[in-house]
Parts: structure tokens; C-alpha cells; sequence
């Protein structure tokens, strides 16, 4: 089966994307193109390897059971020594059952994820690319941007991918707004954009858990709603400020 690579905008980033052939794998594809994200797809265990290693990517996506004949761990653990492009896994990887594994994965998202959701995971990727370990807080609710990781105290926040993504984004403005726009954009991409509905669901949810997650009664570090413009997080700012 032929791999088929995609000639890089000068507005896009390119995103290499191994996964079996298939229509979930064409609809991530123009998912990313719709992003100005330029896929260049890799069928098999063979292409992925040779792809990263002979051309730079902004982004990787990868289904840990593209090549069956290799064990998940040793595949990401090969990918991730040939590039040093964050990694978006879709599937079940080896480990401890966090979100984000400590061997370089920068997004771990269900093997049924959506192309919405596998496309906002990417960007913000791609967004924190080189920072390393950031980390940002909010009194005692910290956010790792970078291993995709939420806590309150010493409470892991379960967060959906979503979730995550947004909380990231409200923290990362330390306090300031953060439009409905741009939060659609961090959760979604373009796809998402104008959506307020949907926006509201999962702020709910969000103010839900982190709610839940303060047993003792702190009410620091809320969403607050800006009336008609968008959201921002009481008191957030960096550790040690």
C-alpha cells in the first residue's frame, strides 16, 4: 500500500500522521489540512521511521498499532529517538495510565478520538513545542502544559482531552481574558469556532471538577464568566510569583 506525502504551504505546518489506511485516517487527514496543517501520511511501521528521520515535523500523530509485528512501548520509544517533533498517541499505550507518559508524548487521546479532538491535541502540541516542562498555577491547581496533566493540591484532575486543553488555555492567560473564540479554537480548532454551546457544556463540566477536586473548601482559582466576551481564571500565575 503506498504512502502519500503532502507538499508543505508556506503558511503550514507539516504533520506526519502514521496510521493504518482507512476513512478515520483520511478524515484526521482533512481535518489537518482544514488547519492549514499539512499531513503527510505513513501507512506503515517501515514509512513512519523514515519519515522522521529524513524530514523535520511540527507534529506527529501515531496509532501505536500501526505495525503489529512491533510492541507499542518499543515503536514510540524508536519514533521518539528519530524525531524530536512533539508525539500525539491515539490508542493504549504501556505505562501507568496517565494521560501524557514521561518518554516524550505530548497528547495520549483514545484510539475512537475525533478528528476535532486529535486536531485541537496537535495545535496546542505544536503551541508548546520547546518549552519543556511548563508549568503553570493557579493557587494550589497546577497545569503541565507540556505532559498534559492537571492537579489540584495533591488530587489529579481527571480531565478529558477537552478539558485539558481549555483549562491550559485559561491558566496560560494567567488571569486575563480568554475569548470565546480563542477557547474554541484551543479546544477545537476552527472546527469548534463559534460553537458557544458547546463551549459552555464543558466550562460547566470543568468548574464541576475543579470544584470537586477542592476538599478544603477553597474558592480560589474559579472560572469567571466575563459577560458576552469570554472566560478567565481568578489569581492564576506562574510558581514562585
Amino acid at each position: 500500500m503506498s504512502n502519500v506525502g503532502a507538499t508543505r504551504s508556506p503558511a503550514g505546518d507539516i504533520i506526519l500522521v502514521g496510521m493504518p489506511d482507512g476513512e478515520r485516517t483520511a478524515d484526521i487527514g482533512r481535518a489537518l489540512a482544514a488547519e492549514h496543517l499539512m499531513p503527510v501520511m505513513a501507512f506503515d511501521g517501515e514509512a513512519l521511521m523514515r519519515f522522521a528521520a529524513d524530514r523535520d515535523f511540527a507534529a506527529v500523530v501515531v496509532d501505536p498499532a500501526l505495525d503489529p509485528s512491533v510492541e507499542s512501548a518499543t515503536l514510540l520509544q524508536t519514533l521518539r529517538a528519530a524525531t524530536p517533533a512533539p508525539v500525539v498517541v491515539l490508542g493504549d499505550v504501556p505505562g501507568d495510565g496517565t494521560r501524557a507518559p514521561a518518554a516524550g508524548i505530548s497528547g495520549l487521546l483514545g484510539a475512537d478520538a475525533s478528528a476535532a479532538d486529535v486536531v485541537g491535541t496537535v495545535v496546542t502540541a505544536i503551541a508548546h513545542r520547546g518549552q519543556g516542562d511548563e508549568v503553570v498555577a493557579c493557587d494550589h491547581l497546577v497545569v503541565d502544559l507540556h505532559n498534559f496533566e492537571a492537579w489540584r493540591g495533591t488530587h489529579r484532575l481527571d480531565l478529558t482531552p477537552t478539558e485539558l486543553r481549555v483549562l491550559g488555555a485559561l491558566v496560560s492567560a494567567h488571569g486575563d481574558l480568554v475569548t470565546k473564540h480563542e477557547l474554541q479554537r484551543a479546544a477545537w480548532g476552527s472546527a469548534g469556532a463559534h460553537d458557544d454551546n458547546r463551549l459552555q457544556a464543558h466550562i460547566r463540566r470543568l468548574r464541576t471538577k475543579l470544584a470537586n477536586a477542592s476538599g478544603d473548601g477553597d474558592g480560589e482559582c474559579q472560572v469567571r464568566t466575563v459577560r458576552g466576551l469570554g472566560f478567565r481564571l481568578d489569581d492564576a500565575k506562574r510558581p514562585g510569583q
